[in-house]
């Protein structure tokens, strides 16, 4: 499913303008609503191809959408479920939105997990809220415009940075320093090569 995109929307802090721009910019082909995420599409007037979750956040199952409930107690998210699932289906590309943000922090931290969980699985991943753009780098580059964050994922990692206001050559980032934050690309865009370990790359804006 080459160039495919499934869209999940869970229970976090949801930007119902960024939403719709991504959605006017590239379409998606699955949209998943993981619990209360279906409130977030119920509100723009939309309805998920998918809901999947608990009801735990939601209070009830809908009626109206194709549903796969999930027991309360387990071991994944409902995001992470979520995931698995347009991983199953083919999917290596995928938006969250509302997975930052809400009344539950730790699940913020599950979600940044989740990306490394898609980056493992052959998966590209990307957190989108109103503050900016979260994903995973291992063992790549990429190019990026505008202030970034650069932040070791799961250990120490050897990052270079070309193009920035900040430039790194083979540096080391750990999880007890912050090394990484507040950088700003040069007209041109910045390179980040992740030469070892990995990255959460957080963009945003200007």
């Amino acid at each position: 499913m080459s160039g495919a995109l499934c869209r999940i929307v869970a229970a976090g802090d949801f930007s119902a303008q960024r939403f719709l721009a991504c959605a006017a910019q590239r379409p998606h082909t699955l949209l998943i609503a993981a619990d209360a995420g279906y409130l977030a599409l119920s509100r723009l007037g939309l309805h998920p191809d998918l809901f999947l979750g608990d009801a735990d956040s939601l209070g009830f199952f809908p009626t109206d959408v194709v549903c796969v409930p999930l027991p309360v107690e387990k071991d994944d998210t409902d995001t992470l479920a979520a995931v698995k699932e347009g991983l199953a289906r083919g999917y290596a590309d995928f938006e969250l939105f509302g997975a930052l943000g809400g009344r539950r922090f730790s699940h913020s931290l599950a979600n940044l997990q989740t990306l490394l969980y898609a980056k493992r699985h052959g998966a590209a991943c990307r957190l989108i809220d109103e503050s900016g753009t979260v994903f995973a780098l291992q063992a790549e580059r990429c190019r990026i415009s505008g202030a970034f964050s650069l932040f070791a994922a799961d250990g120490a990692a050897r990052v270079s940075v070309q193009g920035a206001k900040y430039p790194l050559e083979e540096g080391l980032l750990t999880p007890d320093f912050p090394l990484g934050v507040s950088n700003r690309a040069l007209a041109g865009g910045a390179e980040v090569t992740v030469h070892a370990g990995s990255v959460f790359v957080v963009t945003e804006p200007e």
